[in-house]
C-alpha cells in the first residue's frame, strides 16, 4: 500500500467497544470531516453503517456478531465469587481485545501513513497506535471519555478507599492504583513486550497508568468543573468538555415517543446504556418503581427480554430514542452511570439517580453527587424499596433542580468535538490551510 499526500490531514480514529466507546469519537471524527480531512474511522465491523452516515471512511477489525451478542448480555464467561474475584475476572477478558488487534491495528497503520499528514486519534488502550506513535513517530492524541481512566492520588472519588486530600487518603489512592497497576501490566506487559522486542523497543510498564497516554496530547472529554485537573495528571492533558453524541441522525427517534411526551406528566427515564448483561433486574425494579410512586416512565433498552412484558398504561418501552429528545421533558433519569448518559443528563438539567454497575461508573456517580446534580445508589441495594425512596426525594427537591439548571447552563453553546478537532490539527505543523 502507497498512499499519497492529499490536502488536509489523513486521521485515523481508533476505538474497540460498544457504541458509548466507538461513537464519541466518531463524532469527533466527523467534526475534523468537515473541517476538510480525510478521516478513517478504526473500529469493530458493526459500527461501517454509523461511520459512512456521518462522512467517515471505515476499516473495520473484529466480529460484529460477537460484539452485538456481549451488547445484550451474552457472549462472555460468568464469574462466580466476590466483587474482587469478578472485577479481576472481567480485567482479564477485556485485555484480550486491545493485546488481539494491537499487531493487526500497527501493522495498518504503517502501510496507510502519509509521512508529514497522518494524525492519530485513540482510547488509552488502542496499544498498536499509541505503539506507531512511539515507533514511527506518527502525531497521536489519546482520548478518555472519562475522568477514572487519567489515575490520580489526589482526587479519585471512584475508588472504594477513604475521601479528603490528608495524607492517609492520598496513601491509600497511591497505594490502590499501585496494585491496579500491578494487576494491568500483569496481563499486558508479557504480550506487549515481546512485541516491542520485535520493533527494536524497550520492555513498557505502568501501562494502563502512565504509558498508555500519549506525550503530545491527551484529551479529556469531560469539563474542568466535572473533574478539576490534578497534579498528577499527565502534562499533556485538555480538557474539552462532554462530546454529548447520543446516536440522532443515525436511527429513526421511535413514532410514539412523542405523543406519549406530550400526554401526561413527565416522566422518569430508565437506561442502562449499551451493554445489558444485567438489564433484566434493573427494569424489573424499574417498573416497580413506577408503580410504587405513581410516575409515568420510558425504558430504553435494546436487549431482548430485559424488560417485563404487559406493561401498564403509562410506562413505555423503547429499544432506542435520543436521550437529547427524552431528557428535556424527563423528570428524572436513573441510570448506570456510564459517562455519554451522565453528560447528556447534565446538558438536560435533569437530576440523576445512579446506579452504577462497574468500572468507572462508581466515579462518574460520585462526581454528579458532589455536584449537587444527583444522588448514588450502590447496585444492591437497587430494589424497589430504597430506590424509591431515594427518587421520591429527589423529585421534590428544589436545591436538586437548581444545581441541575445551574450546570446545564454552564454547557451552553459549547461544542467539545470541535474543540477536540482544533487541538489535534495542532499536533501537525501548518501549511495545509487547516489553521
Amino acid at each position: 500500500m502507497n498512499p499519497t499526500r492529499q490536502a488536509g490531514l489523513n486521521v485515523m480514529v481508533v476505538s474497540f467497544g460498544g457504541p458509548g466507546d466507538v461513537l464519541p469519537l466518531a463524532a469527533i471524527g466527523a467534526a475534523l470531516a468537515r473541517r476538510g480531512h480525510r478521516v478513517t474511522l478504526i473500529s469493530n465491523p458493526h459500527f461501517e453503517s454509523d461511520a459512512r452516515r456521518m462522512g467517515l471512511e471505515f476499516e473495520g477489525f473484529g466480529s460484529a456478531g460477537r460484539l452485538a451478542s456481549a451488547m445484550h448480555g451474552g457472549g462472555h464467561e460468568r464469574s462466580s465469587g466476590g466483587w474482587v474475584r469478578r472485577g479481576l475476572d472481567r480485567w482479564r477478558r477485556r485485555s484480550r481485545g486491545p493485546l488481539g488487534s494491537m499487531r493487526w491495528l500497527y501493522g495498518y497503520i504503517e502501510g496507510s501513513n502519509i509521512a508529514g499528514q497522518t494524525v492519530l486519534v485513540a482510547r488509552g488502550n488502542a496499544y498498536g497506535a499509541r505503539l506507531a506513535q512511539e515507533r514511527l513517530g506518527i502525531p497521536l492524541a489519546t482520548v478518555h471519555l472519562q475522568p477514572a481512566a487519567i489515575h490520580s492520588e489526589y482526587d479519585a472519588p471512584g475508588l472504594p478507599v477513604p475521601g479528603g486530600s490528608g495524607r492517609l487518603p492520598r496513601l491509600c489512592r497511591r497505594l490502590a492504583w499501585k496494585a491496579i497497576d500491578g494487576w494491568a501490566d500483569h496481563l499486558l506487559a508479557p504480550e506487549m513486550n515481546e512485541f516491542r522486542r520485535e520493533l527494536g523497543l524497550s520492555p513498557a510498564r505502568r501501562i494502563s497508568s502512565a504509558w498508555s497516554h500519549s506525550p503530545e496530547l491527551v484529551l479529556g472529554m469531560f469539563p474542568d468543573w466535572f473533574a478539576r485537573p490534578q497534579p498528577d495528571w499527565p502534562s499533556a492533558t485538555r480538557l474539552v468538555g462532554f462530546p454529548l453524541f447520543d446516536g440522532s441522525g443515525l436511527r429513526d427517534t421511535p413514532a410514539e415517543l412523542e405523543p406519549f411526551l406530550a400526554g401526561g406528566t413527565p416522566p422518569v427515564v430508565f437506561t442502562t446504556g449499551s451493554f445489558h448483561p444485567n438489564g433484566g433486574p434493573f427494569f424489573q425494579t424499574a417498573l416497580g418503581i413506577c408503580r410504587r410512586l405513581g410516575v409515568r416512565g420510558v425504558l430504553l433498552c435494546p436487549a431482548a427480554g430485559c424488560v417485563p412484558a404487559n406493561l401498564p398504561q403509562g410506562v413505555l418501552h423503547l429499544p432506542y430514542a435520543p436521550l437529547s429528545a427524552v431528557l428535556g421533558k424527563a423528570a428524572a433519569l436513573v441510570h448506570h452511570g456510564g459517562i455519554g448518559t451522565t453528560g447528556l443528563a447534565l446538558a438536560a438539567g435533569v437530576p440523576q439517580l445512579v446506579a452504577p454497575f462497574n468500572d468507572d461508573q462508581f466515579d462518574n456517580a460520585r462526581r454528579v453527587e458532589r455536584l449537587g446534580a444527583g444522588v448514588r445508589l450502590n447496585r444492591p441495594g437497587f430494589h424497589v424499596d430504597e430506590a424509591a425512596r431515594m427518587l421520591r426525594a429527589l423529585l421534590h427537591s428544589s436545591g436538586r433542580t437548581g444545581a441541575c439548571r445551574a450546570l446545564a447552563a454552564r454547557m451552553q453553546g459549547a461544542d467539545a468535538c470541535v474543540e477536540a478537532a482544533c487541538h489535534i490539527e495542532r499536533l501537525v505543523p501548518s501549511g495545509h490551510g487547516w489553521q
